[in-house]
């Protein structure tokens, strides 16, 4: 069945997070914390976005908090969970879910959640009784017989109420129109160019290039922790200094992941930066629950980080500039920002010269490209 069908044949998403509560909530799923914070994954992640970033890579980082180097195909251990979330849904279903109307399916060989509708059940017909003789005798006369009763079908209706709001809007929306104007100037996205398109597009092209970045943030989804890395994962998108992507196929020296976990002492979150092929620890702090009181708190304190972690002169590109891992395209860009700063002769040379190394579709990704025509005034002699 294709995409756009079995989406007409879903109910909204209101109903389907109202089954899933029901199942999390039920004593089948009681004493199963992993696999209810991995059923509740996939079915947020897939009715968020489709579900193209459900694979195992990203279910063990996600739910079972494994490191960014996990080996998806060596390590079988979101596959035998999966298989037990299969029989504990088969089990719900058919005892405490057995009147559900959707029910949650996990098919073999994915992770992305199916939503299936219960057929009714088909109505019982009364035998008819044995017709006595005058009846057969009026229907010699030619007296029509009167047509059996059917039972009558009620279409269930649904008693569920539909949702004002929900902060996954909100972390979708705001970051949006908050984020993308405190970005380096020097390295911020194009007006017309969203963070969709950046990740399917620039972002891929720099991939061998730029600094590899994964957000990982502990779950449930409404832990603070995983509502921070949400909004850090947003932040970090509008960024041209680094490439973000869901799944990584291999771990390299600019490979890097922000881990976002409790902190016990300050009931707030513990912010890590690690090198996933060295495993060296590149940056770290924590921001107590006093500063992250409300999704306004969440969104400055995510785009604070990402400053310090993020842009030319931040975590990641000092640990890089260090230990001798800048690519040509981040020499580059540090130069070109070096001279948009300093507005020197020196630092133009510097910076032109680094410019004209690098291919054509590197030096659009600089945006801003040194030509004489960049030149200050007080140098164009």
């Amino acid at each position: 069945m294709s995409a756009t069908a079995r989406d007409a044949h879903r109910p909204a998403a209101a109903v389907l997070l109202s089954a899933l509560q029901r199942v999390l909530a039920s004593n089948t799923f009681s004493r199963s914390e992993r696999l209810r914070a991995f059923l509740s994954y996939v079915v947020e992640t897939e009715l968020e976005n489709g579900g193209a970033q459900l694979k195992g890579y990203t279910i063990a980082i996600d739910v079972f908090g494994r490191p960014a180097a996990f080996d998806a195909d060596g390590d079988p251990l979101v596959r035998v969970h999966a298989g037990k979330l299969r029989k504990l849904l088969d089990a719900y279903y058919e005892t405490e879910g057995a009147d559900e109307e959707w029910r949650i399916v996990i098919p073999k060989g994915s992770y992305v959640p199916e939503y299936h509708r219960r057929q009714p059940a088909a109505p019982v017909e009364t035998p008819a009784a044995e017709e006595p003789e005058n009846t057969a005798a009026s229907s010699k006369a030619g007296k029509p017989h009167a047509a059996p009763r059917r039972m009558a079908i009620r279409p269930r209706r649904s008693w569920l109420p539909a949702p004002i709001s929900s902060h996954f809007a909100l972390l979708s929306v705001l970051p949006l129109l908050i984020v993308a104007p405190l970005a380096t100037p020097a390295m911020s996205i194009n007006s017309g160019l969203g963070p969709s398109q950046a990740a399917s597009g620039l972002q891929l092209e720099r991939t061998q290039d730029l600094p590899q970045v994964t957000v990982s943030g502990q779950w449930p989804r409404r832990s603070l922790p995983a509502r921070f890395a949400d909004t850090v994962r947003t932040a970090a998108s509008h960024f041209r200094t680094v490439s973000t992507r869901g799944t990584r196929l291999r771990s390299t020296q600019l490979s890097f992941t922000i881990t976002v976990a409790d902190d016990e002492e300050t009931n707030g979150v513990k912010i890590s930066v690690v090198n996933d092929l060295t495993a060296d620890s590149v940056f770290t702090t924590v921001i107590e629950s006093e500063r992250l009181e409300d999704e306004s708190d969440l969104l400055f304190e995510s785009v604070s980080l990402a400053n310090r972690v993020l842009t030319l002169d931040g975590a990641i590109y000092r640990y890089a500039r260090a230990q001798g891992l800048e690519s040509p395209l981040m020499s580059c860009m540090a130069l070109t920002e070096t001279y948009r700063r300093e507005q020197t002769k020196d630092a133009f040379h510097s910076a032109r010269k680094c410019q004209d190394g690098l291919p054509i579709d590197r030096r659009n990704t600089l945006q801003f490209i040194v030509s004489a025509g960049a030149l200050p005034g007080s140098l164009e002699r």
